[in-house]
């Protein structure tokens, strides 16, 4: 079991670094021509070096698919909540290559589209430059200061203030980015949260909580960075969890109220759902 987990775990950090590597990169690339050429819908998506790296279910080639429904449930969910309107001012952190972007970027329905702006965050400045070049003026894409190990980034952690205004954002959502953040820059986010959200808007984010039940069996999070379990010392952001009172201790004293956790056992991730006070 110990040999699944680590190799699990090995191959998980190959797939986020392969697209990286100029080689791996170009045979990558190489293997996506023929199904751009078939599939006019493939056209759109970036690169196979880019979407590897931020999660294809373990398919190195033939991930086109994968790609295209990967952020559908979640913006399904968040219109028919309520906690989103098609007009709304977005942060997501984490935006990677748009793989939940795209969404938005291509919803039209009787003239019907997008109508706020858009502001996507990461720490891979390649992702970041590919989204700025292939999305619209209703979108921007930023990089983020914060340092990780797992992942392209600078050599120094500093505070991050989100270049968007007091205030103004209707949403602010994050998908597999609390998984691999240490405590500090949790509460960064937790807090700048707080500052650009509109009144009684939420924040929504994935996370992993060794308290609550999930299908994640292939990390172990032996180890502890302050109230951060981890899976790997070497590599301390390759895999993140949190207590879920913990997480919600930070929401709370970062100001937010209404924290609602869901999950079950299909799930690898948890969400959850803090609304700020009206």
């Amino acid at each position: 079991m110990a040999i699944t987990k680590s190799i699990k775990n090995r191959f998980n950090l190959f797939m986020g670094t392969a697209g990286a590597n100029p080689l791996l990169g170009t045979l990558l690339n190489v293997s996506d021509l023929l199904p751009r050429w078939y599939f006019p819908e493939f056209r759109r998506l970036p690169p196979n070096s880019l979407r590897v790296r931020v999660g294809v279910g373990g398919r190195l080639m033939n991930n086109q698919s994968q790609f295209l429904v990967k952020g559908m449930n979640l913006w399904v969910y968040l219109l028919a909540s309520g906690l989103v309107k098609l007009d709304d001012n977005i942060v997501e952190i984490g935006s990677g290559i748009g793989r939940r972007t795209f969404w938005l970027r291509d919803f039209e329905f009787h003239k019907v589209k997008y109508s706020g702006h858009y502001t996507g965050v990461d720490i891979d400045p390649e992702m970041v430059e590919w989204c700025n070049k292939n999305y619209d003026s209703r979108f921007t894409f930023h990089c983020a200061s914060h340092k990780s190990a797992a992942y392209l980034s600078v050599d120094e952690n500093e505070h991050y203030v989100l270049p968007v205004d007091d205030l103004s954002q209707g949403l602010m959502f994050g998908t597999s980015v609390l998984t691999h953040l240490l405590e500090e820059q949790m509460i960064n986010y937790f807090e700048e949260a707080v500052r650009v959200l509109k009144p009684g808007r939420a924040l929504v984010m994935t996370c992993k909580c060794t308290d609550l039940t999930s299908n994640d069996r292939g990390n172990t999070y032996k180890h502890r960075i302050g109230n951060a379990y981890i899976e790997n010392p070497d590599v301390p952001e390759a895999a993140v969890a949190y207590e879920s009172e913990f997480i919600r201790e930070c929401l709370i004293n970062a100001g937010f109220e209404s924290i609602e956790f869901f999950h079950n056992d299909t799930n690898i991730q948890h969400t959850f759902v803090a609304k700020k006070p009206a």
